[in-house]
């Protein structure tokens, strides 16, 4: 049913890499790729994040922030996103979109996951534990 899950953060080198990496893992039957609504167009996955991820086991190669778009949200079965304010970002630039759209902590009481860019390593550490745990729900639910 869910084949193709999109997953959307601002920049698209921090959380939404990490979370696109974790499902990928989790769900390998499935296409997940990752957008940024304001994307650093090319950017890597950024260091600290990278860092954790691979101490961890997950691939944090190969890389490059892309835009969102209509055809990426179109071809998208689900689109995961970080924050509310992103559910309101796709609804008013993407209304086509709106109700396939849903937090990553849908399952987990529907938090926002906060951006770590720029924020202290420790930052970091919580938010790529809320993404293994957002990765884990959302892989019991597709």
């Amino acid at each position: 049913m869910f084949q193709n899950v999109l997953v959307v953060c601002v920049g698209n080198i921090c959380r939404s890499p990490a979370l696109e990496r974790l499902l990928r893992q989790e769900l390998p039957n499935k296409v997940v790729h990752s957008a940024g609504l304001g994307a650093l167009v090319g950017k890597p996955i950024n260091t600290t994040m990278a860092k954790l991820m691979t101490a961890d086991g997950v691939d944090a190669e190969g890389h490059a922030a892309r835009q969102l778009d209509a055809r990426l949200l179109r071809e998208a079965d689900v689109v995961i996103v970080m924050e509310s304010g992103h559910v309101s970002a796709i609804r008013n630039r993407y209304p086509e979109a709106a109700g396939k759209t849903m937090l990553a902590a849908q399952w987990l009481g529907g938090d926002n996951v906060a951006d770590p860019y720029r924020k202290s390593d420790e930052f970091f550490e919580a938010c790529y534990q809320q993404l293994k745990d957002c990765a884990a729900s959302w892989a019991q639910k597709l």
